[in-house]
């Protein structure tokens, strides 16, 4: 029938049949098309169920944060080497930690171990010495805890507040609050109150994306730029930063690939 009906209306089974499967594919192609994701430049996935795997990953994430702090997204490739990148340094940081915790067990069974040696004579204290301590509850040498006044108490909660949702901002300093109104403004700023400047400047395509991802290591891993040591808030970090004169990035062999996805050479 459907022959028949082709060749009523002057069309071939033939090109009928052509005409069939170019519906068939332009459905296919408006069916890859909706399995996209803004999060995902570049990718089409080839399944539903491959693209809501996408949006439990850690690429999606990323590219969440970067689209709230007005960042272009990036490409897989690109995420992937900042994701293993990152991952180094973590193990590392968390090597270093238990090295440290492990040294700090070893000294307190020390500790103990002198301790049990001297019980004895700890405990021969006189009914004399037992009443001047007990009506004197600071000779002990512990001195009741401290309670915090309210306005400290409000910095603290500020300060916690702040380690939540802080600003990525290109065009702000990655050393204090001032604001530019470029970032091209923002560089010149760091560069003459603390000397920062970026290295192979004519190499570097991607200056916004850059100082993007240096707020958010920064802001939200509270890693200093250059030592890389991580600290309990932001605001730390960046103090730490001044001090020290670590206001730069370390560009030598072992440090380079976390940055140079921001470079054409």
């Amino acid at each position: 029938h459907t022959c028949a009906h082709a060749n009523d209306i002057g069309i071939s089974p033939i090109s009928h049949n052509k005409v069939k499967h170019r519906e068939a594919a332009a459905i296919t192609m408006s069916e890859a098309q909706r399995l996209a994701s803004t999060t995902a430049p570049g990718k089409v996935f080839s399944s539903r169920s491959e693209l809501a795997d996408h949006y439990k990953s850690e690429w999606h994430k990323y590219n969440l944060k970067r689209r709230e702090a007005g960042l272009a997204m990036l490409e897989e490739a690109d995420f992937q080497a900042r994701w293993e990148a990152a991952l180094a340094l973590r193990q590392e940081n968390d090597a270093q930690s238990k090295a440290g915790r492990d040294h700090i067990k070893a000294d307190k069974k020390s500790s103990k171990s002198k301790k049990r040696s001297t019980n004895k004579d700890a405990g021969r204290i006189t009914d004399k010495a037992r009443g001047a301590v007990s009506s004197n509850p600071g000779a002990g040498g512990h001195a009741p805890p401290t309670k915090l006044s309210p306005e400290a108490q409000a910095h603290a909660q500020r300060m916690a507040e702040s380690q939540e949702n802080p600003d990525i901002n290109p065009k702000q300093s990655l050393f204090d609050s001032h604001k530019s109104k470029t970032v091209e403004q923002n560089v010149e700023y760091m560069r003459r109150k603390f000397g920062f400047f970026l290295p192979d400047r004519e190499y570097l395509n991607d200056l916004e994306g850059l100082l993007g991802y240096c707020q958010e290591k920064i802001k939200l891993g509270h890693y200093c730029l250059y030592c890389e040591k991580v600290f309990p808030t932001w605001q730390g970090c960046q103090n730490h930063m001044i001090s020290k004169n670590h206001t730069k990035l370390r560009y030598e062999k072992g440090y380079w690939d976390e940055v140079d996805v921001f470079y054409d050479f």
